[in-house]
């Protein structure tokens, strides 16, 4: 809605190069970028889903689990998705 009044620059990306196909990339402004992890669980990898969270401003997780995340220095900006 705000893409269509022109009150942002919107980019959704679902390449094949986001760490996973249940990831979806936004970048707000060519400069924001958010990513939205719809996969229930962490069948990544602490350590992939840590560098892959390194890259952006604010990463939204289903299946959030804040023990996972505590450490991380990008924690502030690590968000629940949906209802956990």
């Amino acid at each position: 809605m705000l893409k269509k009044q022109n009150v942002i620059d919107l980019e959704i990306n679902y390449v094949d190069t986001l760490p996973a196909l249940s990831f979806v990339e936004v970048i707000i402004n060519e400069k924001i970028k958010i990513a939205y992890d719809m996969q229930d669980g962490y069948l990544l990898g602490k350590e992939k889903t840590d560098n892959y969270i390194e890259k952006l401003d604010f990463y939204f997780k289903r299946s959030f689990n804040n023990e996972i995340h505590s450490n991380n220095k990008k924690a502030s900006s690590i968000i629940p998705l949906g209802l956990n």
